[in-house]
């Protein structure tokens, strides 16, 4: 049962991975015509399409930790939500592959605020953003983005499944915490019957200072 704890723990770490993966790749491509720069194409990212994707990895790395550290409740909690968070990461990327994306919200994210247009220096991001004026010409989803993000998705839910379910016991840590705890309390004992045994030694007018 522990070797199947760490390979889910471990597959929920590579689940975080893909899903990461997922988020820097192109989920859809736009062509766009504008009166005063032409025509342009612009791409949309997993992590600009569904920006849940980066913290949703960043929390499938931290419930695979979790899985390995914690002890079986904290395992099971971990497992759990780490199976919640790659259900719920796979709706954008279902809905993508599944229907068409809408053009006003491509637009939104796609459309270069008045503050940016005013003259201020382009960051890396806004040379893919389009004018307020531009002409959307066509908006072609991409399979491979959502495929890996629902991929990554997947994974996430069966192996945080499998820690949920099979927990495992007491780390051996935990083991050697509560061998240590026996060993003082025989000391204990131990001291409590020399400690009986010189109280019975005075009562018998004894002296258990001296050597026989």
């Amino acid at each position: 049962m522990t070797s199947r704890r760490v390979a889910a723990a471990i597959f929920l770490a590579v689940a975080g991975v893909v899903v990461w993966v997922a988020s820097r790749m192109t989920w859809i491509v736009v062509e766009s015509v504008d009166d005063k720069s032409g025509d342009k194409t612009s791409v949309v990212v997993g992590s600009l399409w569904s920006s849940e994707l980066v913290a949703v990895a960043l929390l499938l790395f931290v419930c695979a930790v979790a899985a390995m550290a914690l002890r079986p409740m904290g395992r099971r909690v971990a497992g759990v939500i780490g199976a919640l968070a790659g259900a719920g990461a796979s709706w954008q990327a279902l809905g993508l592959l599944t229907g068409e994306p809408d053009a006003s919200r491509v637009r939104s994210l796609l459309t270069v605020g008045d503050s940016a247009v005013g003259g201020a220096a382009q960051s890396a991001d806004q040379v893919n953003h389009i004018s307020q004026w531009a002409d959307i010409v066509s908006v072609e989803p991409q399979v491979w983005g959502p495929i890996v993000a629902l991929l990554g998705c997947a994974l996430a839910v069966v192996s945080g499944v499998v820690v949920a379910l099979r927990p495992g016991v007491v780390a051996s840590g935990d083991r050697y915490e509560r061998a240590a705890y026996r060993s003082t309390d025989a000391a204990e004992a131990e001291d409590d019957d020399a400690s009986r045994a010189l109280w019975d030694a005075l009562d018998a007018d004894i002296d258990p200072t001296r050597d026989n």
